[in-house]
């Protein structure tokens, strides 16, 4: 992103921010999801490598997994195993010392995000 793309996109924020463009948020909110959706559906497993940060995207039918962030830790077929930075729910697991870590979950991409 050079300096004019980031002036450009500093000054939409900003007009967001102020309320100049609250005629327009449902179309800005539109074309911003239009958008997502068409990224998300090029991203393949192939995309993604051990290693790599990751983001519960809100497509995840578990709600509180929604916005969680973690590593990818394997590749299956077509799934990723992730193990997240905050484990909840079933997904807690501790060490004989009483420190908590993620287990592995088996992801489908399409609920999840690159960071």
């Amino acid at each position: 992103m050079n300096s004019l793309d980031l002036d450009y996109f500093v000054g939409v924020i900003s007009a967001v921010e102020r309320g100049d463009l609250d005629a327009k948020l449902d179309l800005l909110e539109s074309a911003v999801l239009e958008r997502k959706s068409k990224i998300r559906s090029t991203i393949t497993i192939a995309d993604f490598s051990v290693g790599n940060r990751i983001k519960v995207n809100e497509r995840c039918g578990t709600r509180y997994l929604r916005g969680e962030t973690g590593v990818v830790v394997g590749i299956r077929r077509t799934k990723l195993v992730v193990q997240f930075d905050n484990p909840t729910g079933r997904f807690v697991r501790k060490n004989s010392d009483g420190s908590i870590y993620s287990s592995d979950v088996v992801m489908p991409i399409e609920i999840i995000d690159k960071i």
